[in-house]
């Protein structure tokens, strides 16, 4: 658990990460297209127990405007700040399975349903992360440019969260550059 202004510093990161995302799925020309969802999906995770659906809540991220539907359609995001993840845990299965990461990945993938999942991360004094499904790059990528550095981790325990990509923020919303600009041009263009 966070203490003192853990929380504080979350929801600055979701507010940093809801901007970039709005300016990078716009060009530039927005920087509200997604923000916040209420509680950080808690208000879904709460209904969702009770058998109850809400439009829009699931995960970190929601839409504030119609033209970013078409990424939420397609990615579900969970958004943390300042955990100590271990990467190599996946090698280890007893660790693996409960250590933080896979908590958080696994949650996520419950939450997704259909959706690709997105658990972007931002570790103290490095760049943020994207731990992503390994179909992100079979879906949505014809080429992962040559300067992009990407891990992909398969366990041979399971799918996700056992299986994964992991590359930085920057890289991946470049890899979803033609995509994007393909999902922008089908929906908002006349």
């Amino acid at each position: 658990m966070k203490k003192g202004g853990g929380s504080q510093k979350g929801a600055s990161f979701e507010r940093t990460i809801c901007k970039k995302l709005s300016k990078w799925w716009t060009d530039g020309e927005r920087d509200d297209v997604f923000w916040r969802t209420q509680g950080s999906g808690a208000r879904a995770t709460v209904r969702c127990k009770q058998g109850l659906e809400t439009h829009g809540q699931q995960g970190d991220v929601q839409s504030t405007h119609p033209e970013g539907q078409p990424l939420l359609d397609h990615f579900a995001f969970e958004l943390k700040r300042g955990y100590d993840f271990r990467i190599d845990h996946v090698l280890q299965p007893k660790k693996w399975w409960k250590s933080q990461l896979y908590k958080i990945m696994a949650k996520l993938g419950e939450e997704a349903g259909y959706r690709h999942r997105a658990l972007i991360y931002k570790p103290d004094h490095r760049p943020d992360l994207v731990f992503t499904s390994p179909t992100f790059l079979d879906g949505f990528v014809a080429a992962v440019p040559e300067h992009v550095t990407y891990i992909r981790v398969s366990s041979g325990y399971l799918e996700w969260p056992d299986d994964f990509i992991l590359m930085t923020f920057e890289d991946w919303m470049e890899c979803l550059d033609e995509w994007r600009l393909e999902m922008r041009r089908v929906n908002f263009v006349d």
